[in-house]
């Protein structure tokens, strides 16, 4: 795949050390990847995204709202409701899937399994029928990950 034709992934992590290994393994598989660490930074990207969409979305399940600075941004009343950490990747899924134009890429959420169940244990989530987990912490996953966005990209373009 030539660096023009190469697929476009988003992935939204909020540990730079996590961020950091899936871009690489990603680029090592010639995917072009965007990195954002907040969830405000994501949703301030979504207008881009409705003109130019990318092939798939990886979210993190723990994400900061935003990065500390003199004038933060206000969140919004969902982020307030439902914690600023807890459930940002889900929160981002959502926001997805109300888009029109973004609503049938491919998402994968990416977390622990430990961050899973929590969400679970405390009645945050039921995973959404089609989206992807894969646990960021398992090499057999990370490895994975190239092929799952992959995979699903071609079963959305095939269907």
């Amino acid at each position: 795949m030539s660096e023009r034709n190469a697929m476009k992934v988003v992935l939204l992590e909020g540990d730079d050390l996590w961020a950091e290994t899936a871009e690489k393994d990603l680029a090592r598989r010639k995917f072009e990847v965007e990195v954002l660490s907040s969830e405000y930074e994501f949703r301030q990207r979504l207008p881009i995204w409705r003109e130019n969409p990318p092939n798939a979305f990886v979210l993190g399940t723990w994400v900061r709202w935003t990065h500390i600075a003199l004038e933060m941004p206000t969140p919004t009343q969902d982020v307030i409701d439902e914690g600023y950490y807890v459930t940002a990747g889900l929160r981002m899924n959502r926001y997805l899937s109300q888009e029109p134009t973004l609503k049938d890429i491919p998402v994968v959420l990416w977390g622990l399994d430990c961050d899973i169940r929590y969400l679970q244990r405390e009645n945050l989530v039921n995973l959404p029928t089609g989206l992807h987990f894969l646990n960021k912490a398992l090499l057999d996953d990370r490895v994975s990950l190239a092929t799952t966005i992959s995979d699903s990209t071609l079963k959305k373009v095939l269907s």
